[in-house]
């Protein structure tokens, strides 16, 4: 799978276009894919959706995400595990910033402490 908006060439090159008319109703995406996508899935209108695509993989995945997630001992400092864990899993898909703030930062300190992040170097060097 390609992200093309990750690419740094693309983005420098999208943000030195002028926004009117290439951006407007998604102009200069329709016609880059004009050939490669059908007509009527090019040419129709922008929708929203219907619901936050992370709201509903929350919802749908939140036992497993819970299951799989394994605190480290380095959150407690950061997190009250247990007002996370009271999070029921409706209250999580309505807030996917506040339980996913926690996991994210569980992750960081979890690969953290396996690669020994030398944190005092990258204070230096920043």
């Amino acid at each position: 799978m390609r992200y093309p908006f990750l690419d740094l060439r693309i983005v420098n090159y999208l943000l030195s276009l002028p926004p009117f008319p290439w951006f407007y109703e998604k102009m200069l995406l329709r016609e880059a894919m004009a050939g490669k996508l059908p007509e009527s899935v090019r040419t129709r209108r922008k929708t929203s959706l219907a619901r936050d695509p992370l709201s509903e993989k929350i919802e749908r995945y939140a036992e497993v995400l819970d299951a799989e997630q394994g605190w480290g001992e380095e959150i407690g400092a950061y997190v009250s595990l247990s007002a996370q864990d009271s999070l029921g899993k409706k209250r999580k898909a309505e807030l996917p910033e506040v339980y996913l703030r926690p996991m994210c930062l569980n992750f960081w300190l979890q690969t953290a402490r396996r690669l020994r992040y030398n944190i005092a170097a990258e204070a230096r060097n920043g």
